[in-house]
């Protein structure tokens, strides 16, 4: 009995020295970091990490006793005394994570203080970059134009600056700024051409001013309507919820209903009637490509067509492809996708004179194209509602889309309350870019389809009377 008594002192007594063994680490390094060696101290504390790498304000040392245990944050501190900024940073956050402490968060605060200084004692001679968010650009300096009834324009971008921006300035007015640099300012548009002058100031007085040209049609209204209202509105909606490859990811009915919903908004409200459009339910490549042919048929140079997808797609970042996926679609077979290339193809055979092209699904960028704008070219917009155009607008590239789509929410909202008579498809994507952007993973894409004969025309829906 006295073997197993004896046995029994020693397991305790070494399991009580494993505990205090992190503890005289810990407590060793505390006194070594207030006789200033700061080396050793981290080294002490290093190696208590090793053992309890949580930092806790109760650490059980042994059976009711606790000490306040803040290895990560006094390692933080350590190399903050050394000038360690980077460093101590991501020790003091980790304290932080595992157990806040006013301590650790002061020393983040000195930190922060301290790099902002240091910007600020740096000579400073270069002014701030400025980005511009929205409105979209034509070019570096050329914004896309808008119809003869927007008045205003709201310019959101963002001045980049080490030490900081004091001050942004749009065309004589103070921008809204906030802490980060980015600004807001409201600006009211006279027909024709607009210059717009941005001004941004850092924290030593750099300044800049850049300076951009918007185009505001000085088109008359009812022009463009007689001209859009010439020709017939056609409309090919699809939505895809039901797949038969059971490998596929249900979708929940949404695209089914957000195309249904659609329908419903262009028919009620604007100058589409339910003969001239063609609605498929969970279609398969089949469906999708003989709709096509139908339109080439049906639709002449004088009409308008919509177009509008939602359900599955997919974009092979490799290839840079982008691709439909039909109901007949099989996940690991792509003999029924539907990719760009076939899509362009449909649509460079349909004559209209507008198209836009709306696509709720994960869609390649590479289906848009870049366009060059010479330095005269606003003047030509004048007669924008009479040239030919082919553009898009996708909700992203995501890999995957959300079954509940955010972007058609916005996409029916901004539809579905409308007023004007006469909304663009490059305003519509405006009024809907930042809400999307703010409110999802995804941002949104607007562009002109690649090589089908746009000419820098636009897409306009008209509302109904009494709407």
């Amino acid at each position: 009995m006295r073997i197993f008594i004896f046995i029994g002192f020693i397991v305790l007594n070494t399991l009580v020295g494993q505990a205090q063994t992190w503890f005289e680490y810990y407590r060793q390094g505390i006194d070594y970091a207030q006789a200033d060696s700061l080396e050793k101290a981290k080294v002490l504390f290093e190696k208590t990490l090793k053992i309890q790498p949580h930092d806790r304000s109760q650490a059980r040392i042994y059976g009711v006793n606790f000490i306040e245990y803040f290895p990560n944050r006094e390692i933080g501190i350590l190399l903050y005394r050394q000038q360690q900024y980077d460093q101590a940073i991501e020790y003091l956050e980790k304290s932080v994570a595992y157990e806040p402490s006013k301590r650790a968060e002061d020393y983040l605060l000195m930190i922060g203080q301290v790099k902002h200084d240091r910007n600020l004692s740096v000579i400073d001679e270069e002014p701030p970059e400025i980005h511009i968010f929205s409105p979209g650009m034509l070019s570096m300096k050329v914004f896309n134009p808008v119809p003869n009834n927007v008045k205003t324009v709201s310019i959101m971008g963002k001045a980049e600056d080490p030490g900081g921006v004091i001050a942004v300035i749009v065309n004589d007015s103070e921008a809204i700024l906030s802490a980060n640099g980015e600004f807001k300012a409201e600006i009211p548009l006279n027909v024709g051409q607009n210059e717009i002058f941005i001004n941004a100031t850092d924290k030593r007085k750099n300044s800049v001013t850049r300076s951009y040209l918007l185009y505001r049609a000085d088109t008359i209204v009812s022009e463009i309507g007689a001209l859009a209202e010439s020709g017939k509105y056609y409309a090919l909606v699809i939505g895809i919820s039901n797949y038969s490859d059971p490998e596929m990811t249900d979708l929940d009915g949404y695209p089914l209903e957000d195309a249904e919903n659609l329908v419903n908004i262009l028919t009620e409200r604007y100058t589409f009637e339910k003969s001239d459009i063609i609605h498929l339910k969970d279609p398969t490549r089949r469906e999708i490509l003989g709709a096509f042919d139908n339109l080439n048929r049906t639709v002449t140079e004088k009409d308008n067509l919509l177009i509008f997808y939602a359900g599955h797609g997919y974009y092979d970042e490799e290839t840079e492809l982008g691709y439909w996926l039909p109901a007949d679609a099989e996940k690991d077979f792509t003999a029924n996708w539907i990719y760009n290339d076939v899509l362009v193809a449909n649509v460079k055979r349909i004559k209209a004179i507008h198209t836009l092209l709306i696509s709720d699904a994960c869609f390649s960028g590479s289906i848009f194209k870049t366009r060059a704008l010479e330095e005269d070219a606003p003047a030509a917009y004048q007669k924008k509602y009479e040239l030919k155009s082919r553009k898009a607008i996708t909700s992203g590239v995501l890999k995957t889309v959300p079954n509940k789509s955010i972007f058609f929410k916005y996409l029916a909202e901004r539809l579905s309350t409308n007023q004007e008579k006469y909304l663009s498809g490059s305003q519509l994507f405006q009024d809907i870019e930042i809400p999307v952007a703010n409110n999802s993973p995804s941002t949104p894409q607007y562009g002109v389809i690649r090589d089908v004969g746009d000419e820098g025309g636009d897409f306009i829906f008209i509302l109904r009377e009494g709407k």
